[in-house]
């Protein structure tokens, strides 16, 4: 059995999980995150229902959010630099 590939951009401590919320605006998640010690790695193997039951994100759109950077569609290290997750994902219409 092959195993998935190590993603770099999601192994960080505790403090960055923390930071990270903040910059997503999902700092009312911070406090449930640090008592439960989510680092990287942790947050790597959380899906849906651990989020929710878990670690209290009852919103169904702030979950898919965390779970665009769990799955690794948006760059938590991005994220963390500043960068803006969203840039060049939409095409104008115009």
């Amino acid at each position: 059995m092959r195993l998935p590939p190590v993603r770099y951009d999601i192994i960080f401590l505790p403090l960055q999980v923390r930071r990270l919320l903040e910059c997503m605006s999902l700092s009312q998640y911070q406090d449930a995150f640090q008592k439960e010690q989510i680092n990287g790695e942790t947050l790597s193997d959380c899906d849906e229902t651990m989020l929710q039951n878990d670690l209290g994100v009852v919103s169904k759109l702030h979950r898919m959010r965390l779970l665009k950077v769990i799955t690794g569609r948006l760059s938590a290290k991005s994220i963390l630099d500043g960068g803006d997750p969203y840039a060049g994902r939409f095409v104008s219409r115009s």
